[in-house]
This record gives C-alpha cells, structure tokens and sequence, in this order.
C-alpha cells in the first residue's frame, strides 16, 4: 500500500524512482534476473541526498546523464505486515539523449508508448503513476540538471571540426566563418563539454535564408534567447555530434564581439584560465544539481574579466 505526498513534503527519503521520458517515449531498463522491464531506481545510500541518487540510479540502470529531473511526488510505502514503512520519491526525467548502459543488473534500454505487457510490477499501477505525473507538471516544478565540469579535453577542438563540416556543407557561402566559442574553445580551460558555436553572417537580410537552410539539417530557430545580437539554434538527435550550443551573428554583433574578445584573451592568458578553471570546478561541487547556484557562483570572477576587457 502506498499513500502519496507533494514532493518534498517526506523527509528520511530512503528509495527513488525514475520515470524517464525522451522522444515522447517511455524510457524502461530489462531486468537481467527478472526477465521483465522497469523504471530506473533504487535506494538512497548513507549521507546521498535524493537527488543524487536519482542522477546515480538513472545512470547506474539506464546510461543516461543528460536529462532534466523533476521531483514529482513523494510515497510513503506501507510493508505488507501493516508496521513497518519506508519513504520514497518519484521523478520525472526529460531525456535530451540516451548515454551507454554500464555493466548492471540492466540488459537493454528500450522506449515504449504505453507500460509494457512484460513489466514488473502492476501495470495499471505505473499507467496511473504515468498521468500523474502529467498532473503533477501542470504546475510547473522546479527541476535539477547535473552539472558537469571536465578538465579541457584535447577531442573538443575535433567535435567542433566536426559540427563546423556539418554546418558549412549546409550553409555554403551564407556563413562568412564559423566561430568555435565558450568554453571548450579555450585550451587548457575547464569547461562543460557542450561546445558553443557561433556562425557568422554578413548581416540581417542573410537570416531568413541562414534559418532555411539550418532548417534543412534539423535545426530549428528559436529567437534570440533574450539576448539581442544573436539567434539561437536548438536541435532534436544529432547523437552522431558532440552537444553542442548554436548561434547565428551577424558580422557587427556586439554580442559576437564579446564572445571573440573573452575567447581570444583568455586563450592569451594562461593565469586566467587557471583562476576561472578553478573558481568553475569549485562552482560545479557546491552546487552540482543547481545550474542557477553555479552561474552566480562563477559569476563575479567572469564579470571581473569583463571589466579587464571593457565589453
């Protein structure tokens, strides 16, 4: 028996659940032992908060670790000699890609409309668990993304090589260079390994085709993210390309310029590097399921910078 709670109402959290969705599909993980399929989940370890364990079963069972996670509910479960109980916490995971399965108990990954026939537990339980978590989104949850910061990987500058192929192929001469920005585009610089690019384009009546022609390779236009001077590219697949930021600027973008000029000091600036590497790294283990924590973390360091540089 269970009894259901608003998510964070439980405290001593001691097991977690995932319900996992990606491509509008249900994400399930084939017990090897069981011969049947379940959600991702698994208990809390001594000193492991929730959520951690949520981003560790989801890894553990499935290969996923690029995802947004939402606390849905909370269950206090009720064992079947009606004394003892344990507390749970149910969550939903938006899926950007599938990752590799570890070696587990798991077999396989496979996605699926509907509770699978060949399923653990009670089917029309997880149907049911399945359209509350439809209700419980409508009020708009806040979620958690893992935040990752690697040491500077010297295969950066080739998955950029690779996106900037891609895209130049589809562009041809509409794009007047393609510019590998951000992070990853910094030798040495610790960074998250999503690379940022910006195209460059002559100027605003060059848009409309540039938006055509992305549109060709599966990029979508997304306006400019509230920042004027640049366009914003998402994209659905792509598993054959790094992750990667899009942004289209015309030549005389202040938002460009700001780009290219913290790029090109810091690449420059090796003590930089070092100081903004490690105020990140500190940034990413105080708050690593907080993306809003760690920007204003590193923040002050980035504005210090800027400040040096004028823009």
């Amino acid at each position: 028996m269970k009894n259901y709670f608003r998510a964070g109402e439980l405290q001593n959290i001691d097991f977690v659940v995932i319900h996992a969705k990606y491509k509008g599909q249900w994400v399930y993980c084939f017990h090897r032992g069981r011969q049947s399929f379940e959600h991702p989940g698994g208990h809390v370890e001594p000193g492991e908060t929730a959520i951690a364990a949520a981003f560790r079963e989801l890894w553990e069972e499935s290969g996923i670790t690029d995802c947004y996670l939402i606390p849905v509910w909370d269950y206090e479960q009720i064992w079947e000699d009606g004394i003892g109980r344990n507390n749970g916490r149910a969550y939903f995971a938006i899926v950007h890609s599938l990752g590799v399965l570890p070696k587990s108990e798991m077999e396989r990954v496979e996605l699926f409309d509907d509770v699978p026939d060949n399923y653990t537990y009670n089917r029309e339980e997880d149907r049911a668990n399945l359209a509350r978590i439809e209700e419980a989104l409508k009020s708009n949850p806040r979620g958690y993304k893992r935040v990752v910061v690697c040491p500077y990987d010297e295969g950066w500058a080739q998955d950029f090589s690779r996106i900037r192929d891609e895209l130049s192929e589809a562009l041809g001469g509409l794009a007047l260079r393609i510019e590998h920005v951000g992070s990853t585009s910094v030798r040495g610089l610790s960074a998250k390994p999503i690379i940022d690019i910006d195209v460059v384009i002559a100027d605003a009546t060059k848009l409309e085709p540039t938006v055509a022609a992305l549109a060709n390779i599966g990029y979508v236009h997304e306006g400019n993210g509230g920042i004027a001077g640049r366009e914003v590219f998402g994209y659905d697949g792509k598993e054959h390309l790094r992750k990667h930021h899009l942004y289209v600027c015309t030549e005389d973008s202040p938002e460009l310029r700001r780009h290219l000029t913290f790029r090109d000091y810091l690449r420059a600036h090796p003590e930089a590097v070092a100081e903004y590497s490690r105020v990140k790294e500190e940034g990413a283990a105080r708050f690593p399921f907080d993306i809003d924590g760690y920007i204003a973390y590193k923040s002050p360091c980035i504005e210090t910078l800027y400040r040096r540089l004028g823009i």
